[in-house]
């Protein structure tokens, strides 16, 4: 199950101009000509470009949404009040995560508890089990070592 409205495996003619115009100027010239080397300005890329180059486009986890600290803000008060209230139960939490989009509060486990992830993180809802089991999430996080899971 994907996590965004849109699909991220496409990228529209102007989400290729912008990313080709940061490919551009990730060129590190030496006597005027390329070199092999190359700046990282990946973070940079349009959101698209960045979610079309992930292993799961429609269920990576963006670092650059992070930065929207209101929003952030705004969705944990929210999910704080479902969490005091003694008559919420799982179903609501999991449907709050969902219908806000709020996957960073699942994602968030990922920060202290696990040492994977910080090269890129993906979440995917509802992931089947065999026929017989369904977990809520399952968070994949890529570190040095390589691709880790969690299921949560």
């Amino acid at each position: 199950m994907k996590i965004y409205e849109r699909d991220y495996t496409v990228l529209d003619d102007l989400e290729k101009e912008e990313w080709d115009v940061i490919q551009q100027k990730e060129v590190i010239y030496k006597d005027g000509k390329p070199s092999k080397l190359r700046r990282n300005l990946f973070r940079d890329y349009p959101k698209a470009a960045r979610h079309y180059l992930s292993l799961f486009p429609n269920n990576y986890l963006d670092i650059e949404d992070l930065k929207d600290c209101s929003s952030l803000e705004k969705h944990i008060c929210e999910y704080e009040e479902l969490l005091n209230d003694v008559s919420t139960d799982e179903r609501t939490l999991l449907n709050f995560i969902k219908d806000k989009r709020a996957y960073f509060i699942v994602a968030s486990i990922l920060k202290d508890n696990y040492y994977f992830g910080h090269h890129s993180a993906y979440i995917i809802p509802e992931f089947m089990l065999g026929n017989s089991y369904k977990v809520d999430y399952l968070l994949i996080g890529r570190s040095s070592g390589g691709h880790q899971f969690c299921i949560c």
